[in-house]
């Protein structure tokens, strides 16, 4: 797989974001500055991550909605235009937006 650098946002803040798990139907806002695998792993889901920088993909997870801030240096271009991945450790939700996660 041939990573891209991650999306470059000068000035824009880390907003909060809601993501619903599917599988286990459960919802909770991911607050600024807190990893989504932070709080994937706050809300007591084993999910597993090991370089914590977004170069592995170790952390990936499927969104089956909403719109990912992808800030990883492992998928493709195309990759991202699917919208459907996105690695925890780095990426987010748009500020304000809701992610729904096969998890």
């Amino acid at each position: 797989m041939t990573g891209v650098p991650p999306v470059s946002r000068p000035g824009r803040a880390d907003g909060s974001f809601t993501v619903h798990l599917k599988r286990r139907g459960v919802e909770f806002v991911v607050p600024a500055g807190t990893t989504l695998y932070a709080a994937l792993r706050a809300a007591g889901v084993d999910h597993y991550a090991s370089c914590m920088e977004g170069t592995c993909s170790n952390c990936l997870a499927h969104v089956l909605a909403g719109p990912i801030d992808h800030r990883d240096r492992v998928l493709t271009r195309k990759e991202r235009e699917r919208g459907d991945r996105i690695i925890t450790c780095v990426s987010r939700g748009l500020p304000g937006t809701r992610l729904v996660l096969d998890l």
